[in-house]
């Protein structure tokens, strides 16, 4: 959530991309949300994470698998490309993607975390126009201010936390619980104490 309100600073009715739905990709889902954006539009190969991403917010969804995603994104952004991109996989094929369907002036915010050798290639003509590509670190949270924030939102039912934890494990099953996980079983996986 922190990367769209704070590092990309989503204004009222903006559009909205978010690749990968995962529990940060649906933490973004829900600021795009909140902060107003008309569209948000959501790709995830998994269709129980697809269906999560519709619950929490997401106007347009994409299933990934057999599609030009650019293409489809476009089309679902009325193909003027999209004023936020949050790429929340890791891939560099996926954040050039991102940035490829941002609108002039748009910014793609890269928190997936990619192998640190990573490349991403940018056309030097998408530069134009404004846009723009930067990562995130933990979404630049300002914790004093951002924690109480999202609190008061849980609280009130305006984000919603509880349920993206899809499942719970006992801490002497912490290595299945890592290969539910690793097979992107569920959304977020928790280990008891």
């Amino acid at each position: 959530a922190a990367a769209v309100f704070n590092t990309a600073a989503l204004r009222p009715g903006e559009t909205a991309l978010v690749i990968g739905c995962g529990g940060v990709g649906l933490g973004a889902i829900q600021a795009a949300r909140i902060g107003g954006a008309t569209t948000i539009i959501a790709a995830d190969p998994e269709p129980h994470r697809r269906q999560a991403a519709s619950s929490l917010g997401a106007t347009d969804i994409i299933d990934p698998g057999g599609h030009d995603l650019l293409q489809a994104i476009l089309d679902a952004s009325g193909n003027h490309g999209v004023d936020v991109a949050i790429e929340a996989v890791g891939d560099p094929s996926l954040a050039a993607l991102a940035f490829a369907a941002l609108a002039p002036a748009g910014k793609a915010i890269i928190i997936g975390m990619m192998p640190p050798d990573s490349q991403i290639p940018i056309p030097a003509s998408l530069l134009r126009h404004g846009r723009s590509l930067t990562g995130s670190v933990m979404g630049e949270v300002r914790s004093l201010h951002d924690i109480p924030a999202y609190q008061k939102m849980v609280a009130s039912g305006q984000m919603r936390a509880d349920e993206l934890a899809t499942s719970r494990w006992p801490l002497e099953d912490v290595n299945t619980a890592f290969g539910q996980a690793a097979a992107r079983h569920g959304i977020r996986t928790m280990i008891e104490f």
